[in-house]
């Protein structure tokens, strides 16, 4: 299949009941399109926001970047935390 992108951008008002929808989004958003097959991508990267979505996405492929990343990088000093590496 060729798949399609799906960009949104959404507007809530600036104030705490717009920072909750935005969170609402988010959270009940991420999980179902995950569900669906859909993948995490930004046209700015994941970023720290979704990265904690990232092991629900790669699965035991995370457990993979894990091993290189810890190879190449023993003491943990590129991009600490980044994706959850």
């Amino acid at each position: 299949s060729k798949g399609a992108s799906l960009y949104c951008i959404f507007k809530y008002p600036v104030s705490p009941e717009g920072l909750e929808l935005n969170r609402r989004t988010w959270e009940e958003g991420i999980p179902l399109v995950l569900q669906h097959g859909g993948t995490l991508e930004h046209h700015h990267e994941i970023g720290y926001y979704l990265a904690r979505y990232v092991p629900a996405e790669l699965g035991t492929g995370l457990e993979v970047l894990r091993a290189i990343k810890n190879a190449l990088d023993p003491n943990h000093i590129m991009n600490p935390g980044k994706l959850g590496l």
